[in-house]
């Protein structure tokens, strides 16, 4: 194992044979020069790191010293500000490759990464899915039944304890059998058989030639499991060994000493342990042999996938599409009291209520359907996926469309009787402006509550940058709809139709575009 981290300052000096000597041959898991930087803040900061199959590292470190971010550079869960990443000396970089490369990791953070309207058996299920794992059921009884949550396993994740919920996500972390798997102080919650289940499958998997990568506060734990040490201390590594070379009863007071306030020259500055011993060599697989599994197919099976976890939940939950309907109906009814309209208002009038319904309505659907991601964590759940980002945004824009759509289709008849509009005409002729300004209100409102969600006021922030581009799809919507109520043709409203289709076109084009960077930890 190679572990170090140098001061910029010490370019060409003492640590330099850690940089510059190759990194191990065999090593699983590489990395070099790691550095994340939030602002003027440095959370890591030239990190190196090499580890081989079957290696197992703790790193510890006080709150604020960086191992969280560190996981999340090594996951691929979060872009580094600078360095490189190598599985198998396959580099993660940006697009197929790093969706490669995830699908041979897992991940324990400190959020179970669960829906809480599904349960234990829907949420691996969906999980699975995500990462292409064959049998998903059976291999989701297998883990279920492993992590004790058998008998469990149907039941809503909201009503867990702490513990059951963290053995829920054990499981999540371990259904695609990942290659590397990374935990984030993993025994939080967890009561006695739990914690000793996780040291025992975490053993197993060592033993199996996985890569673990562990950060703890619990030092005795830590290094009962590890053959690697580390220290991290704001954002550097203070301290990094084999196992063999550490006194676990003299580990505490070395502990403080690399961690207490104040001092610390340059011992404390940089630490480099080189030439590991002979570890167990695990199965090596390259990241060439799962490229195949990319194209058009997985992009729509993850889309799939994800709207139908949308839809499961919204069916446990009956949060969106009631919200939405209720709203929008109150608004047609309120504006019908409110008006007499004679016959020469009646069209143009109508028309704004209708969409004006609309239009807030969706602020409501696609303000929840991202929100319900932001629950504990879940968005971090998919971005560790093998997913490609353009295939969230389309399973997410699905589903709000198949949202909208049902909203549209209570509210149109009930908006006939209130404003003395023929039921059929509304359904045949209108239905086609409702079908593709819905298009592409939800394609602009889905790009914005993705950006929005990650917001302090995303209620507020998403109407403010929703309707100043959702302008140009009202007007059209609303052209077109006065026209048709008017007793219009559909071949006279074919300038609102041309308005339509060019905007949806653009909108979707530029949020598949986009939303890499809106999805970005």
């Amino acid at each position: 194992m190679s572990l170090s981290s140098r001061p910029a300052e010490a370019a060409g000096g003492e640590n330099r044979s850690a940089r510059d000597g190759s990194l191990l041959p065999d090593a699983r898991l590489s990395a070099r020069g790691l550095t994340r930087r939030f602002g003027p803040l440095v959370a890591v900061e030239d990190v190196d790191i090499s580890l081989p199959a079957g290696c197992f590292l703790s790193v510890f470190g006080p709150n604020g010293a960086g191992k969280t971010t560190l996981l999340k550079m090594l996951s691929l869960l979060s872009r580094p500000t600078a360095g490189r990443i190598w599985v198998d000396g396959e580099e993660a970089v940006r697009g197929a490759a790093a969706r490669t490369l995830r699908r041979r990791m897992g991940f324990l953070p400190h959020q179970p990464l669960l829906y809480g309207h599904l349960s234990p058996r829907e949420n691996l299920s969906f999980y699975g899915r995500l990462y292409g794992v064959p049998r998903v059921r059976e291999r989701a009884e297998e883990v279920l039944a492993f992590v004790g949550l058998a008998d469990r396993a149907d039941d809503p994740v909201r009503g867990f304890s702490r513990g059951m919920a963290q053995r829920a996500s054990i499981a999540r972390a371990l259904i695609h059998d990942p290659d590397i798997l990374f935990l984030d102080e993993p025994f939080a919650g967890l009561d006695r058989p739990g914690a000793r289940m996780l040291m025992d499958t975490l053993g197993r998997l060592r033993d199996e030639g996985k890569t673990l990568v562990l950060t703890t506060h619990n030092l005795e734990i830590g290094l009962a499991l590890c053959d690697e040490v580390a220290i991290l201390d704001r954002g550097k590594v203070r301290f990094a060994s084999a196992r063999s070379g550490v006194d676990a009863e003299g580990f505490a007071e070395l502990y403080e000493s690399r961690t207490g306030g104040g001092g610390g020259g340059k011992g404390r500055r940089t630490v480099a342990v080189d030439g590991m011993r002979g570890m167990r060599e695990g199965p090596r697989r390259t990241g060439s042999a799962d490229a195949a599994a990319g194209g058009f197919r997985e992009h729509f099976t993850h889309a799939a996938v994800i709207l139908w976890k949308d839809l499961l939940s919204e069916r446990r939950s009956r949060e969106a599409i009631v919200t939405m309907a209720v709203f929008a109906l109150l608004v047609m009814v309120l504006f019908n009291f409110a008006f007499e309209l004679g016959e020469q208002w009646k069209a143009s009038v109508g028309s704004g209520i209708l969409w004006t319904a609309f239009l807030f309505s969706s602020v409501l659907g696609m303000n929840r359907a991202f929100a319900m991601e932001k629950e504990g964590e879940c968005i971090q759940g998919i971005l560790l996926s093998p997913a490609d980002r353009g295939s969230v945004f389309l399973g997410k824009l699905a589903g709000n469309l198949v949202f909208l759509w049902i909203v549209e289709a209570v509210s149109l008849p009930v908006f006939g009787v209130l404003y003395d509009f023929p039921l059929d005409r509304l359904f045949l002729v209108l239905g086609p402006v409702v079908i593709l300004a819905t298009i592409g209100l939800a394609t602009v409102g889905t790009l914005f509550a993705s950006i929005a969600v990650n917001t302090k006021a995303r209620e507020v922030m998403l109407p403010l940058l929703l309707f100043p581009v959702a302008i140009p799809m009202v007007i059209g919507a609303a052209g077109a709809t006065t026209g048709i109520l008017a007793g219009g043709s559909l071949a006279d409203q074919a300038v609102w139709y041309r308005l339509l289709g060019v905007y949806d076109v653009v909108f979707l084009v530029i949020s598949i575009w986009v939303v890499d960077y809106a999805l970005e930890e």
